[in-house]
């Protein structure tokens, strides 16, 4: 059992089935089917679509999220997410550095 993180149900119509979207060049479902592969929409008529539905449901999507947020349960999530965090504590190599030495050096590198 895992916390609730989305609850939400809106009545949005799937984009990526859109004709649009497909002459665009998204394969419908699996890998490209358009979320999180906006890069490859270059149709101006779907990316104003795109704008105009994060527009008009971001606000909503925000209340929701806020109100998630203040109804979470944080003592049951700490307690469900508990056994991922020990076994990533007893399985986890141990690095000499942290990392932040070569990343200093690194940037170094850029000032040059």
């Amino acid at each position: 059992m895992f916390p609730r993180f989305c609850s939400f149900k809106l009545k949005l119509k799937p984009c990526w089935r859109l004709p649009a979207f497909t002459q665009a060049g998204i394969r419908e479902g699996g890998v490209g089917s358009g979320w999180g592969d906006n890069a490859r929409v270059t149709d101006k008529e779907t990316l104003a679509r795109w704008v105009k539905t994060w527009q008009e449901y971001g606000p909503e999507l925000e209340q929701i999220r806020l109100r998630e947020v203040r109804e979470e349960d944080n003592r049951l999530s700490l307690q469900l997410l508990a056994p991922a965090f020990e076994h990533a504590r007893l399985t986890a190599k141990l690095e000499a550095s942290s990392g932040l030495v070569e990343m200093q050096k690194y940037f170094q590198k850029l000032r040059v």
